[in-house]
């Protein structure tokens, strides 16, 4: 006697749905980039100097050329929109150069875009809260040479869990 699969015609049905409200969520949603200088700088045909001297025009041309959210990333991170707005973050430190932290600034940014934030204000906490929670692991004695991506997304969630 053949059993019956645990995938019913119902349970694609409405996998057929979530996966079509994902792909139209995607669609509609603007693309959200985090660019080094030199990242930035192809993209613009200039020289990475070029880019540097100004970082804010910089990254507002990238934004407005690609019609995309952008955070230049480094030392005062330039976020910048679009039609032309743009953010400069305070939070973070020099220890956050290191392998997996644009990995890890991104998975911030995806978490709180797929719990339902628009995606700008997604992308001004998410930059803000990966250099507090650097910040605040200088300030716990840890590093800032040696600081972790992983370390960064532990003390991240205890930034938040805090905040309320």
């Amino acid at each position: 006697m053949k059993r019956p699969s645990e995938s019913s015609a119902t349970g694609r049905y409405h996998h057929g749905d979530l996966r079509r409200a994902l792909l139209e969520a995607a669609a509609a949603a603007p693309d959200i980039e985090h660019i080094s200088l030199r990242e930035l700088a192809s993209g613009l045909g200039v020289s990475a100097a070029a880019a540097q001297a100004d970082r804010v025009a910089s990254a507002r041309a990238i934004a407005r050329r690609y019609r995309s959210l952008v955070v230049l990333k480094g030392n005062g991170s330039v976020i910048a929109a679009p039609d032309g707005k743009f953010w400069i973050n305070s939070s973070g430190n020099p220890g956050m150069a290191s392998a997996g932290m644009g990995d890890a600034l991104a998975g911030m940014i995806a978490a709180l875009v797929a719990q339902g934030a628009e995606p700008l204000r997604a992308l001004l906490a998410g930059v803000y809260l990966h250099g507090a929670a650097a910040d605040a692991l200088v300030a716990a004695g840890v590093g800032p040479a040696g600081i972790t991506a992983s370390e960064v997304i532990d003390r991240a969630r205890v930034l938040l869990n805090r905040r309320g």
